[in-house]
């Protein structure tokens, strides 16, 4: 223990710092909060995506009960991987290279379009809206990584908004003109 002592007109005032603790005869430092990097939102992304994958294959599943395929694929092996490992910067980049091999460029996801843009996945980041369920490339809805929003509403759903508003008054004024 390291006592200082320091005269500050007239008093004076006594500081200890207290060794770091100690487990099993090794230094225990202390746990600094992880600043979010790019890595952890691809990660995010990535862990999105694979559930969503593997959501779609139980949605499958459950169409087609009497088939006898056992529909297994890497994104039910690389969900319960990303789930039980622990977050690690080194973590970070093995999560990061089990997604790529997760979407394949010959795996169906991978070129499935959703977009209004109509091109595939192809391993770009996607946001879902939150009224149509329909995925958008980051880039097709004009949002960047560092700025993803918790809710998303597409252009058309917000366009859709509008004009049933629009058509809504309108129809309001013509009845009340009528009355």
């Amino acid at each position: 223990m390291v006592q200082s002592r320091k005269m500050t007109s007239g008093t004076v005032k006594v500081s200890r710092k207290l060794p770091p603790p100690e487990q099993d005869g090794r230094t225990i430092a202390p746990q600094t909060k992880k600043r979010r990097t790019l890595e952890d939102f691809n990660t995010f992304c990535s862990l999105i995506l694979a559930y969503e994958a593997r959501q779609e294959d139980v949605r499958q599943r459950n169409r087609s009960p009497n088939s006898l395929e056992s529909v297994s694929s890497s994104t039910d092996s690389a969900y319960s991987e990303t789930a039980s490992s622990p977050a690690s910067s080194s973590g970070d980049e093995r999560l990061l290279d089990d997604v790529d091999e997760e979407y394949s460029s010959d795996d169906e996801s991978w070129n499935k379009i959703t977009c209004y843009c109509q091109k595939p996945f192809a391993g770009r980041p996607m946001i879902e809206c939150s009224e149509c369920l329909t995925w958008i490339h980051l880039s097709c809805a004009k949002i960047r990584k560092s700025n993803v929003p918790d809710v998303f509403i597409c252009q058309k759903c917000r366009d859709a908004k509008t004009h049933d508003a629009t058509f809504e008054s309108s129809a309001d004024r013509a009845k009340d003109e009528s009355d």
